[in-house]
């Protein structure tokens, strides 16, 4: 038998039994990303289309010397939120909770692992607070997406 045809009935033979990977299999379950405290909006372009946020890990704080460090809940003391009410990116969440902004959609506060109101492949992250108090925060949050 000629190479050519040789080859070709293998890829057929592997096609009709599966050997091969699909396209999904291909795709990453899983992609984490790192959202800095001292910066403001970061655009993130996700290594495929995601439809969840699997997981959030980590700790920041808006003030790395006065304030403990949270997670993407924010600060939910109630002294600490009137005391820096003008401080935020937006005063109606928590100050230091994590925000994302989805194409299409006003931003919201992710604050724990969720299904996304959309699939994405593209997202904003920022930590909210004031753009111009970004300097004296500290830490990172690693947030996960899937499917």
């Amino acid at each position: 038998m000629k190479p050519l045809k040789l080859l070709t009935l293998m890829l057929v033979t592997a096609t009709a039994i599966g050997s091969f990977p699909s396209a999904a299999d291909a795709r990453p379950s899983t992609a984490c990303y790192s959202v800095d405290s001292k910066r403001g909006w970061q655009y993130l372009q996700l290594s495929s289309t995601y439809s969840q946020v699997t997981r959030i890990r980590g700790s920041w704080t808006v003030d790395v010397s006065n304030f403990d460090r949270v997670g993407p809940r924010g600060y939910s003391d109630i002294s600490t939120i009137e005391e820096y009410a003008g401080f935020t990116y937006d005063e109606t969440i928590p100050l230091g909770a994590l925000l994302i902004g989805i194409p299409g959609s006003t931003y919201s506060w992710l604050n724990e692992p969720q299904q996304l109101t959309q699939p994405v492949t593209t997202v904003a992250l920022r930590i909210n607070d004031d753009d111009f108090a970004l300097e004296n925060n500290f830490g990172t949050l690693q947030v996960c997406f899937g499917n």
